[in-house]
């Protein structure tokens, strides 16, 4: 009995050799985006093809919407999603891994004259028009009182902050890295106020769909990982995209 049991950890911690899954993701900078060539790079995709290499397995990365991305990881038409952040909603289909590879400071913006303060109380934002990416989470605390102020959702960054301009939006839910983008870091502080304190700080995961079975891949995806980390990989690699 002993024997058998040995055999079948040893069994448990072998990779899952020419095996091949799915990776989805949205474009989201610095993490996994696609450049013009239809290339995609980001500190997620490197992290997944690094780790495939190791496991001898292939992955295949797209990018979709995000609504469209999270629809095929609930479904099981993907098998894991690069970089979500953690919320109770999303937890009932993504089996999130033991570790997050980077963290978003969530913060409400406003127009630069705007004589808006925010003071961390929610019941404040009664009646406020507020933007959000359609499909990011925007905290648990916001998700729950909803019914205090108008969330509106757009799909795309750029066109938040149109709306923002054009006075159709009071606040605008974002963190710097994805506003960066658009704004270098004077244009930010000339036109805009970020709001202090802080929503929520973001973690992003790899999360894999609950809807197949993927005990295995993600234990040994996650054990990977920790090497990395452990190699000072993960580090070089964040350093690489700036977010140290």
């Amino acid at each position: 009995m002993r024997i058998q049991l040995i055999l079948l950890f040893l069994f448990l911690q072998l990779p899952v050799f020419g095996k091949s899954y799915r990776f989805v993701g949205t474009n989201f900078p610095k993490i996994v985006e696609k450049s013009e060539n239809g290339k995609v790079s980001g500190l997620g995709v490197e992290i997944v093809q690094l780790i495939c290499k190791r496991l001898n397995v292939k992955a295949t990365i797209h990018l979709y919407p995000l609504k469209r991305a999270l629809e095929m990881i609930k479904s099981g038409d993907a098998d894991v999603i690069i970089g979500p952040y953690r919320s109770q909603r999303r937890s009932k289909f993504i089996d999130y891994t033991n570790f997050h590879f980077y963290e978003d400071i969530l913060r409400f913006y406003s127009l630069k004259d705007s004589h808006y303060s925010w003071t961390g109380e929610v019941s404040k934002l009664k009646g406020l028009k507020i933007g959000a990416i359609r499909g990011w989470s925007i905290g648990d605390r916001l998700e729950k009182n909803l019914s205090d102020f108008y969330l509106v959702r757009v799909n795309f960054i750029d066109q938040l902050f149109l709306m923002l301009s054009r006075h159709r939006l009071e606040l605008v839910i974002m963190h710097e890295r994805a506003l960066s983008q658009f704004y270098t870091k004077d244009e930010i502080s000339k036109n805009f106020k970020a709001h202090s304190p802080a929503i929520i700080s973001n973690k992003g995961y790899f999360g894999f769909s609950k809807a197949i079975k993927h005990d295995d891949f993600k234990k040994q995806f996650e054990s990977e990982f920790k090497k990395l980390e452990k190699e000072g990989v993960i580090r070089d690699l964040k350093k690489k995209y700036s977010l140290l």
